[in-house]
């Protein structure tokens, strides 16, 4: 009697360990490992400096914290051994428009710092319009222009005259990278 107890005991712990957990409702989602439900608070997950975070011993793939530093989550995209955190911020895209004004002769470098860093250095986009005023008409003389300097906090717009050249526009588009 005593190991039929003990074996009936045991497959209901098994039982119990493989069931879903629910944290304020007794009926969790099948779907669901854990489920957490509430209509007057929410979750809060672990709150890490940038320091911390660098501290976690193998963070797993998809580890999830929020970021006290730069105010927003992250999660781990990498491996454990080599961990790579990216923001899970809705929407990163900064832009803005650059009134370089007259150009000179030769590599002109104009300096623009986004409002809000990024966790790496973003993709950046950039285009060109030049001319007299907002019609933007009048001469062509800029051969080249480019992204320089690159870094989490802003970039350099190199450009490259062959002539000075009155009111020129550069449209710059930041966003995270993919790859």
């Amino acid at each position: 009697m005593k190991m039929y107890l003990t074996i009936g005991f045991i497959l209901c712990t098994f039982t119990f360990l493989s069931a879903q957990v629910g944290i304020g409702t007794i009926t969790p989602d099948a779907s669901s490992v854990l489920e957490v439900s509430s209509t007057k608070s929410g979750v809060l997950f672990p709150r890490l400096t940038s320091a911390q975070r660098n501290l976690i011993v193998n963070p797993a793939a998809g580890l999830l914290i929020y970021n006290t530093d730069k105010n927003l989550f992250e999660y781990n995209v990498g491996s454990s051994t080599s961990p790579k955190w990216v923001s899970l911020a809705i929407d990163q895209t900064q832009s803005g428009s650059f009134n370089v004004g007259v150009t000179n002769n030769g590599w002109n470098y104009y300096n623009v710092t986004f409002d809000k860093s990024y966790t790496s250095t973003p993709s950046i986009m950039l285009t060109f319009r030049e001319g007299t005023g907002i019609n933007n008409s009048g001469s062509h003389s800029v051969s080249h222009y480019k992204v320089a300097n690159a870094s989490p906090t802003g970039f350099t717009i190199a450009i490259y005259d062959t002539g000075s050249t009155l009111d020129v526009f550069m449209d710059w588009m930041a966003v995270p990278r993919t790859q």
